[in-house]
């Protein structure tokens, strides 16, 4: 009998083709597209099939993006493409489509903000305005509202996917009875502002034990179901505090002492938090230890832990020399991971508006560290910041870092070593950063930069793209367009040292730090040239790479051989639309510079003054740096399409993207 030949994947119609190509994420696309090493007319035919199919195109552009697609509803595919190139390119070049300026009456100088789903909340003790900003991704016009309380706010936290606001009321000593009164947290509807109809217990209460008559400070994070407060105060007792909001039931409880208490958490996971520690500094001991804890909670009370979480890893940080004080270890990743178990009426409308979002599931994490040194007996001592940037994936895939028979008293530390420089970015000199809570979302970071010297404040924005393919894709289009923003190198020394980012020449996969000059500038009014379809790059290394992705598939960190593959191919996948310009993309008063920076290869921080050794990392990021058409701000804060400039008396400026 004749041996019947395989079957080839063409030998399938075209429109059967397309339907499994729909079904798969983005990367096993491209890999599709190198599927046959030896028919160059196959590989042709397939290229050709995905690059024309608007639904495949959508599918690849979002993941090289880092987003997914959103829920069914009126916009078609060819109009979330559209869309979602449109997007991109904006984030690009940060050419904003429209800025406006707003304001909110501050009665006092306490102020409370919040930026979630596209709504900004700014507002007093007893009073706050929340504005619905307008958005290009859904074609909609803002509105504003306001909501007063009846009792004085500590803080204040809102997620409009399920129509929630949540309330943090500080405690009342109102009778001698009760020497601990209980700090409340009121869930409410953000839509009616009474309590919502989802929570079994719509005021939660939790005690700091010992009462400490302190000023307490709060920070608040919400996941889907989780809600997290931390209640901190600098040298007293502070408590960490995880509920199920739907049901009322503590999925967590953690209390601290005051002086080596962490002062924030971040939710990896719905079930995972991720939390910043330094160790108590003990008399002799010739290094400081700083580490992210990583801890499961509970779905339950039965474990013998309960209501004390599970501490399943812990990343180490570089040792930093004894003589060194951590005076803030902060740590910060929006959006929360996962979409909402429960989602209201009103949430539904405004869901089916989203065409598409930030990908929940690889979102980039910074963990900011103050630290001072010097001799104690001068003043003042100096300042150091560090700034560590990883993704989420990185530490949900703690045990390819452990051995698997370890025992059970085993500390499960990860030494820097073996994790840091190739998973991270070290940055020092970003004291600017997060003076606003909300400077994280996604793979997106941002603060203020060139602070005026009397009253720092700031009059240009930087955005760090950490997005796994933005660098790589932006200086292999530069590089084919004669351009060269890329960079070689850089290195960092010194305790005062400035980033040094800028042009190199296309060495971009060179493994030496080597000094760059500066990054080139544009003005942001120049247009790009639109790339044109590229298949040359397709076939490079293709076995390898193949190789080098299922590698990734297995380890799930960072593989510099499968973001090479995917940024080769994505470089050919540009295409033209036939969108019209938005009138209003040209809203410019000042003409602001624009500079671009491509950071590809490893940076070394040489610093004898604080760390014990010099600290390498290599995580690539995009560095866009733009100055504002307004007077200098204070604090800058971001979402999936916004750049929010704020002002200390009430004024912010909001840049649609």
């Amino acid at each position: 009998m004749a041996a019947t030949a395989p079957a080839s994947l063409l030998s399938l119609p075209a429109e059967l083709i397309i339907k499994v190509a729909r079904e798969l994420d983005f990367i096993t696309i491209l890999r599709c597209m190198t599927a046959s090493l030896a028919s160059q007319v196959v590989c042709k035919l397939l290229y050709n099939l995905i690059t024309s199919t608007t639904s495949i195109r959508y599918i690849v552009e979002l993941g090289a993006l880092g987003y997914v697609d959103g829920p069914p509803g009126d916009v078609p595919t060819s109009q979330r493409l559209i869309r979602l190139l449109k997007h991109g390119k904006a984030w690009r070049n940060l050419s904003w489509m429209r800025s406006h300026e707003y304001s909110t009456p501050i009665s006092d100088h306490f102020s409370l903000y919040d930026l979630s789903g596209g709504i900004f909340a700014r507002g007093s003790r007893t009073k706050i305005s929340f504005f619905e900003l307008p958005s290009h991704i859904k074609e909609t016009d803002g509105r504003e509202f306001k909501l007063s309380f009846e009792f004085a706010l500590g803080d204040l936290s809102i997620d409009p996917q399920q129509d929630l606001l949540v309330l943090v009321e500080p405690r009342v000593l109102s009778s001698h009875l009760d020497r601990n009164p209980p700090f409340r947290v009121h869930l409410r509807s953000l839509s009616t502002n009474m309590p919502h109809p989802l929570a079994s217990v719509p005021i939660l209460q939790e005690r700091v034990t010992p009462f400490v008559a302190a000023d307490y400070t709060f920070f608040i994070q919400i996941m889907g179901d989780a809600i997290g407060l931390f209640v901190n105060e600098f040298d007293h007792p502070s408590l960490l505090v995880v509920w199920n909001w739907t049901t009322g039931f503590t999925k967590l409880r953690m209390q601290f002492p005051g002086l080596t208490a962490p002062h924030t958490f971040s939710f990896l996971s719905p079930t995972m938090i991720a939390l910043p520690r330094f160790d108590e500094h003990m008399p002799g001991q010739p290094v400081r230890i700083s580490k992210i804890d990583i801890y499961t909670m509970h779905s339950d009370s039965s474990h013998p832990s309960y209501p004390e979480p599970i501490r399943v890893a812990s990343f180490l940080l570089p040792p930093i020399k004894s003589s060194c004080r951590v005076i803030q270890f902060r740590s910060r990743s929006d959006p929360s991971p996962g979409p909402p178990p429960h989602t209201s009426t009103v949430s539904q409308a405004q869901a089916v508006q989203v065409p598409f979002h930030i990908s929940p599931q690889d979102r980039i994490f910074c963990f900011h560290m103050l630290l001072q040194y010097g001799d104690a007996a001068t003043w003042p001592l100096s300042v150091f910041s560090l700034a560590v940037f990883t993704h989420g994936s990185t530490l949900l895939a703690y045990d390819k870092f452990l051995s698997p028979d370890l025992p059970e008293d085993h500390p499960r530390s990860i030494s820097w070593e073996d994790w840091g420089p190739s998973n991270t970015r070290c940055l020092q000199g970003l004291y600017h950063l997060g003076m606003n809570e909300c400077y994280v979302y996604g793979n997106r970071v941002v603060y203020g930069e060139v602070p005026e010297a009397v009253t720092q404040r700031c009059r240009t924005v930087r955005v760090l793209d950490f997005t796994p393919h933005a660098a790589r894709r932006s200086a292999l289009a530069a590089s084919e367009d004669g351009e060269e923003e890329d960079i070689v190198g850089v290195v960092e020394s010194g305790a005062h040292a400035q980033n040094v980012e800028g042009v190199g020449s296309s060495s971009a996969g060179t493994s030496q730090s080597v000094e760059v000059p500066t990054a080139i500038t544009t003005t942001a009014t120049e247009e790009e040239e639109e790339e044109e379809e590229e298949e040359d790059g397709v076939h490079l290394q293709l076995e390898g790479l193949i190789n080098a992705a299922e590698a990734y598939a297995d380890h799930g960190f960072v593989n510099e051989g499968l973001n090479t593959f995917v940024d080769q191919i994505l470089d050919g996948l540009e295409w033209e639309t036939d969108s019209e310009d938005d009138e209003d993309t040209a809203w410019e008063t000042e003409k602001p510079t624009l500079t671009v920076a491509n950071v590809l290869s490893p940076s070394t921080i040489r610093n004898n003054t604080i760390f014990v050794d010099d600290v390498r990392s290599s995580l690539p990021y995009r560095a866009i740096t733009k100055s504002v058409p307004h007077r200098s701000f204070s604090g800058v804060m971001l979402d999936d399409e916004r750049i929010i400039c704020l002002s200390s008396d009430g004024v912010f400026w909001v840049h649609t993207l």
